[in-house]
């Protein structure tokens, strides 16, 4: 999740992303109480904001996502706070 080359060697200040087995078959939130969400075939940034009460710009920005049209199954995103 992390791309972690070595996961005993971690530093002060790294972000990393904690989740749980619940996000397997779509949502679920993380140990920090974050809402993290695995993109499955069919779905769009525009169909997951509106889900969650908030903007595809907002979930690119929390993703580092360049172009929002072009998400894969599979991927797991972090989903920011709806409006």
């Amino acid at each position: 999740m992390n791309n972690l080359s070595n996961p005993n060697l971690i530093f002060p200040g790294e972000r990393i992303i904690i989740y749980n087995d619940d996000i397997s078959t779509g949502s679920g939130q993380n140990a920090c109480g974050k809402i993290l969400y695995r993109i499955v075939a069919g779905n769009t940034l525009s169909q997951i904001a509106n889900q969650y009460n908030t903007t595809v710009q907002a979930i690119a920005e929390q993703n580092d996502i360049t172009n929002p049209n072009l998400i894969f199954a599979g991927e797991i995103i972090r989903i920011p706070k709806g409006t």
